[in-house]
C-alpha cells in the first residue's frame, strides 16, 4: 500500500532556500497525505491493517509540531499537534460513515473536519500573518481536505484510477503548504538559513 511517490516528490521537488528544513516539512506533511490516503484504501477494502493504519496516521501528527516549534515556539506547535490529531481522528470518522452510506454522519464529519482544517489555518495565521495568511492557508488545506474527499469517493465507487489520481494531487498539495511553511520561517529567520552555494 505504501508508495514511493512521497520520497520522489521530495527529491524531484524545487530546491528551497531554507535546504534542510524544507526537506523536513515536505516529508513530513507528504507523509501526512500519503498516510489519509492509505487509510482510506485501508478502510474501504476492509484490510487488517486498517487499524494499524489509522494509529500511525494519528501518531505521525506530533512530526509536525516538532518540525515548527523551534519557529512558533511550544504552544503553537503543541495546538497544532493536537488540531492534526483531531483532524486524524475525523478523517477515520468520515470514512466509517461513508463505507456505511449514513449520510447524516458523513455531513456532520465533513462539517468537523472542515472547522478543524479552519481553526489550523488560522492557528498558523496567528503564529506568522505575513508569510502564512489565514486565506492562503485554509485554501491549501480546503484543497487537501477536497482530495481526500474523492479518494474515498472514487474508492467506495471502484474508480481506482481516479482514487489514485486524488492520491497523487493530494501528495502535490502537501508539497506546496510544505513549501509555504518552509518560506515563511526562511523569512522569518534569514540569519538562521543562509542562502545556498551554488553547485559548481
Amino acid at each position: 500500500m505504501r508508495r514511493l511517490a512521497p520520497l520522489l516528490a521530495l527529491l524531484l521537488g524545487a530546491p528551497a532556500a531554507a535546504g534542510e528544513l524544507h526537506d523536513q516539512l515536505r516529508l513530513d506533511w507528504l507523509e501526512q497525505a500519503t498516510w489519509s490516503h492509505d487509510l482510506v484504501v485501508a478502510s474501504v477494502s476492509a484490510a487488517p491493517d486498517a487499524d494499524a493504519v489509522g494509529k500511525r496516521l494519528e501518531r505521525h501528527a506530533g512530526a509536525i509540531g516538532a518540525d515548527l516549534a523551534p519557529y512558533v515556539g511550544d504552544r503553537v506547535a503543541t495546538r497544532l499537534t493536537r488540531l492534526l490529531e483531531e483532524h486524524d481522528t475525523v478523517l477515520g470518522e468520515l470514512v466509517d460513515a461513508s463505507i456505511q452510506a449514513d449520510t447524516p454522519r458523513v455531513e456532520d464529519a465533513k462539517r468537523r473536519w472542515y472547522a478543524n482544517a479552519g481553526q489550523i489555518a488560522d492557528l498558523l495565521a496567528e503564529a506568522d500573518p505575513s508569510d502564512w495568511p489565514v486565506r492562503t492557508t485554509g485554501a491549501l488545506l480546503d484543497d487537501q481536505l477536497r482530495l481526500v474527499l474523492d479518494a474515498v469517493d472514487a474508492r467506495l465507487a471502484g474508480r481506482y484510477d481516479d482514487e489514485m489520481d486524488a492520491g497523487e494531487k493530494l501528495e502535490r498539495a502537501s508539497v506546496k503548504l510544505a513549501d509555504l511553511l518552509g518560506d515563511g520561517i526562511a523569512n522569518q529567520y534569514p540569519g538562521r538559513f543562509p542562502p545556498e552555494r551554488p553547485v559548481l
